[in-house]
């Protein structure tokens, strides 16, 4: 029997045709290998070759005494370089690049034009008082001393009335005055007693003028360790202004008001002192 002997060109074209056909033993992404080689077996008698997979479970090999493995390169050597081509059409623009450094502040331009007049704005904030004066000098005036008795206008005498509660303070010509009269009563429906001695009976009660001039009340409730029983009635009187009208307000309001005020109901009665009134109230 001849031997016939193959060509490494002869064997790879071989090993290409067998590997475009599919053949035997070939197992599809495993050929060529990770390295990018290509294994083949080549009979020693008869001259037939083969690829193999190496890297299939099980792996392939080459039988001994009967084949001789080859190791073939799926890339071949680099050839020379080529000339170089023509140039190419330019891209497309690239994108902008990164900002750069700030640079140095420029000189201070020139100052310009007055702007118009703007509108004129809301009033600001009320601002903190300001610090206390000195004290003024005494005035020269008269005093309400002076005034005190002095003569009225046309005909009388000036009576100067300051409430002590209020600081008001009413000037009245008392000969030209109306007397206002107030009686109040109570019916005491009972009284406790302090640690002192002192006693606390009700209802307990008052009346006060406005203008200011007359404050009638509270009752008086006394002690224990008197021999008078509380007070049951309060009378008092005060001169006002010929004519004018004059408030009376109780607190609380009382059962009743008579006289002058009977047609009253509440905590307040109203009246012209076109004349002496006299007024009463119950509690």
């Amino acid at each position: 029997m001849r031997r016939r002997w193959l060509s490494v060109r002869t064997l790879l074209v071989a090993t290409a045709a067998a590997l475009a056909a599919g053949g035997v033993g070939i197992a599809t992404g495993a050929i060529p290998d990770n390295a990018g080689k290509v294994t083949a077996c080549y009979t020693k008698i008869g001259g037939v070759l083969r690829v193999v997979d190496t890297e299939k479970t099980p792996p392939q090999h080459c039988v001994a005494n009967l084949e001789t493995q080859l190791v073939l390169n799926q890339k071949g050597l680099a050839g020379p370089k080529g000339d170089p081509g023509p140039q190419g059409a330019g891209g497309a623009p690239g994108l902008p690049g990164a900002d750069g450094a700030k640079g140095d502040k420029g000189d201070p331009g020139a100052a310009g034009t007055d702007g118009a007049n703007g509108e004129k704005g809301d009033p600001g904030a009320k601002g903190d008082p300001g610090p206390k004066g000195d004290k003024g000098d005494p005035g020269t005036g008269t005093s309400l001393d002076d005034l005190q008795g002095s003569p009225c206008h046309g005909s009388g005498t000036t009576d100067v009335h300051i409430e002590v509660l209020t600081g008001d303070v009413t000037l009245r010509c008392l000969g030209l005055t109306s007397t206002l009269t107030v009686t109040m009563s109570r019916a005491v429906v009972g009284c406790s007693q302090q640690l002192n001695g002192d006693r606390t009976c009700s209802p307990q009660a008052s009346i006060v003028s406005s203008p200011g001039g007359l404050t009638c009340g509270p009752f008086a409730d006394g002690s224990v360790l008197s021999l008078f029983p509380p007070a049951a009635t309060v009378q008092c009187s005060g001169p006002f202004v010929k004519g004018q009208t004059v408030t009376l307000k109780s607190t609380p309001p009382p059962n009743a008001w008579l006289d002058d005020c009977a047609s009253t109901v509440g905590d307040t009665c109203t009246l012209s002192l076109t004349a002496d009134r006299a007024v009463k109230a119950t509690y």
